[in-house]
């Protein structure tokens, strides 16, 4: 952890592309460093992650009901209502938090960064048109509290059960 012009930054290295990274640490993250004790997860599998991810998106009660198209064998079945946490995955949370710094109002290009794109248009592309700020948190007040929220303005009771069963399902996986 490091400061700098009064922000504090959690330096990390990407498992994408190994460079160093400094993610700001805001309020809720520190909270989230805190109840973890300071302990960064390690996955062996895209699986496992995914995996504790929706039992996390499960904890933190995050049932926002989205409707998925599937298929088999080519064809295709009609939209079936499912609760997020059933098909969240590491990909959602990443493409989140790169909205949610967006918001926030951390530079397109200190986003980038942190998601290890090669320009600031890919960032723009994977983050999409539908960000926080112009889209989910369009108020004022939606984005005060936003703000809130990332400044560690909220109560982490629902994440830090989830932190629990995640250190159960660690604790459950093989070695």
């Amino acid at each position: 952890i490091h400061e700098t012009e009064g922000q504090d930054y959690l330096n990390v290295t990407t498992d994408k592309k190994g460079t160093q990274v400094g993610i700001p640490l805001f309020g809720v993250l520190k909270k989230v460093l805190e109840i973890t004790g300071y302990n960064m997860p390690h996955f062996t599998t895209n699986w496992a992650l995914n995996d504790a991810m929706k039992e996390l998106s499960r904890a933190a009660k995050i049932d926002r009901v989205v409707m998925v198209n599937s298929s088999v064998g080519g064809v295709k079945h009609q939209p079936t209502p499912t609760p997020f946490h059933e098909i969240t995955s590491s990909h959602d949370c990443r493409r989140t938090a790169g909205q949610m710094f967006l918001a926030y109002g951390l530079p397109m290009d200190t986003v980038r960064r942190l998601l290890g794109h090669r320009t600031e248009t890919q960032t723009g592309e994977y983050v999409g048109d539908n960000t926080f700020a112009s889209a989910e948190f369009n108020t004022e007040s939606e984005r005060a509290a936003l703000k809130a929220f990332l400044n560690g303005e909220v109560d982490l009771t629902n994440f830090a059960k989830a932190h629990k069963i995640y250190l159960e399902k660690l604790a459950e996986m093989p070695v």
